[in-house]
Formats: C-alpha cells, sequence, structure tokens
C-alpha cells in the first residue's frame, strides 16, 4: 500500500490559507485529548484562536462545533479527563 501526495501551487495556497489550519487544530487536539494532556489542549487552542481561517474571529469557535470536535468531548470524558473537560 502507498499513497502518493501531489503538490501544486494552487494545492500550498489553499494549504496555507483555509482549511487546512481548521484541520490541524482538530488533528492536535486528538491527539492531546486521547493521551489526556492538558497542556497540549491548551496549546492546541491558543493556536487555533491564533491561525485558524474559518469565519473570521469566530474560527475558533465554528471549528470546536464540527462533528469530528463534538467526539472530543466524549473521548475527554471516557479516558477520565476531567482537567481537560474542565477548560
Amino acid at each position: 500500500l502507498c499513497e502518493l501526495q501531489l503538490t501544486t501551487e494552487a494545492f500550498l495556497a489553499a494549504k496555507r490559507a483555509t482549511g487546512h489550519r481548521d484541520f490541524e487544530v482538530i488533528r492536535e487536539l486528538q491527539a492531546a485529548v486521547a493521551e489526556g494532556v492538558s497542556w497540549r489542549v491548551d496549546r492546541a487552542l491558543a493556536w487555533g484562536t491564533e491561525h485558524a481561517t474559518t469565519n473570521g474571529p469566530d474560527a475558533l469557535r465554528t471549528i470546536l462545533r464540527s462533528s469530528a470536535a463534538k467526539e472530543l468531548l466524549h473521548a475527554a470524558a471516557r479516558g477520565g479527563h476531567a482537567e481537560i473537560l474542565a477548560r
């Protein structure tokens, strides 16, 4: 099995400017919750506040209301990570 990623100028521009940053916020939050590391959650939320691109100033709120993010609270609860749920 092999994955081939093609990168063009158009793809790079989209990756720098739009939804990829939002994806990175979710991905980092998922990793932090899975490991139960609250400081990583804080760092991901801070980075998302500064760099997320969807909907301007409400970008992080929009990301956290996505279906992928909604599962994060459940995962933290299942893992017994009360310190993450308190954020």
